[in-house]
Parts: structure tokens; C-alpha cells; sequence
């Protein structure tokens, strides 16, 4: 969901500007005053709109378009804030790395639309079951990966509802929808993120194999 972030800040700071000018401009009568509120209200409305746009650009450039998750553009810029408050709270990280099955099979047997169906529907439910506590991400074609504040004890059983709801999936769409998935926490020796998940894309194919 578009979030109204810019819209919100820049329609607040524009008000709070333009009660200022016309608290100066109380004493001011007739004809001035009454231009100085109309014009208020076009700028409010312009305020409103140029906030709208930034949002809508910030939006679609850390959106995934297909899924509605969010892009590996946007996890990058996010995770050392996630590290920052980790440290500082002495909380672990864990990361999930989620490979589609046999993506390219569905694909071919199915169509590209299917495809499209089946990554939309991952996607919908990794956000069903992780939006409130972490971040779901697109990672590239039919990867995704899930960071939150979690220990990887804990994330067990979060790996077996992952799986139930993929069963629930199929069914829906009536493909054979599953998974690996491979898990991962930081801190591990200080890795970047681009380390850790390189870790727990390993732990995935070790799990295939």
C-alpha cells in the first residue's frame, strides 16, 4: 500500500507556513485578505499534489509492481537501519530465503500467466504472515526473502506455516505451489546482508539436495 508520508509532511508544513503568513496578516482587510486566504487553498491543493507524486515515485521504486512486496532496491537502503536497532537492542535478525519449486516447469506447462499468478500468490501470503512484524521482499524472478527481529528458534515454526499456506496455494490454483527455504540470523561475524543471504540461499539448496 502507497504509504502518505510525503503527502502528509508537506501538506502540514505548507498549512503551518501559510497560518503564520495570515496571523502576520491579520490586521490586513478587504481585498488583500480575502486573496491571501483563496490563494491559501490553492497552495494547500498544490501541497497535496507534489506530495502525492513523491509518494507515488517512492512508491513504485521500492515496490515490486507484480507482487506488491517490497524490491531488493528497498531492502538494501532499509537493512543497516535493521542492523542499527539490532546492535543497539542486542536483537537478532532472521531471514528467510523462499526458491519456488520448479518455477520454470510451471511456466511452460501452464503458461507465464500462471506464473504470474503463482509469484503474486507467494507473495500475498508472506505478506499475510509477516507484513506486522518484518519485511517481505521480492529478491529476483522467483526468489523472495523475509527479515525480521527474530531468533532462528523461534522462525521453525513460521517455516512450517509457510509451507501449510503454500499447500493452501495449490489448491487455490490448483499448480503444484512449494518451496525451499533457508534460514539465517545476524549477527553472524558481521556479515552485510548480501553475505547473509548468500548464506541462507545455501542452507535452501542444501535442504533441495
Amino acid at each position: 500500500m502507497m504509504k502518505y508520508t510525503g503527502r502528509v509532511i508537506l501538506f502540514l508544513f505548507t498549512l503551518i507556513t501559510l497560518f503564520l503568513l495570515n496571523l502576520y496578516f491579520m490586521m490586513i482587510v478587504g481585498s488583500i485578505r480575502i486573496v491571501l486566504l483563496i490563494s491559501s487553498v490553492f497552495i494547500l491543493a498544490g501541497a497535496w499534489w507534489f506530495g502525492y507524486q513523491y509518494d507515488r515515485v517512492k512508491y513504485a521504486s521500492e515496490i515490486d509492481m507484480l507482487t506488491k512486496n517490497y524490491n531488493r532496491r528497498f531492502i538494501l537502503s532499509a537493512f543497516p537501519k535493521m542492523q542499527k536497532k539490532a546492535r543497539k537492542q542486542s536483537l537478532q535478525i532472521g531471514v528467510f530465503f523462499i526458491d519456488i519449486n520448479n518455477f520454470k516447469h510451471i511456466n511452460d506447462s501452464f503458461g507465464h500467466d500462471a506464473g504470474d499468478r503463482v509469484l503474486q500468490g507467494v507473495g500475498r501470503i508472506l505478506n499475510e504472515l509477516f507484513e506486522e512484524i518484518g519485511y517481505v521482499v521480492r529478491w529476483g524472478g522467483d526468489e523472495f526473502i523475509v527479515l525480521l527481529y527474530m531468533a532462528e528458534v523461534e522462525m521453525v515454526q513460521l517455516q512450517r506455516s509457510i509451507f501449510s499456506k503454500l499447500e493452501a496455494l495449490s489448491q487455490e490454483l490448483k499448480i503444484d505451489v512449494d518451496a525451499a527455504i533457508g534460514m539465517m540470523t545476524y549477527p553472524n561475524d558481521e556479515m552485510n546482508l548480501l553475505e547473509i543471504i548468500s548464506a541462507a540461499d545455501k542452507k535452501m539448496y542444501d535442504q533441495k539436495g
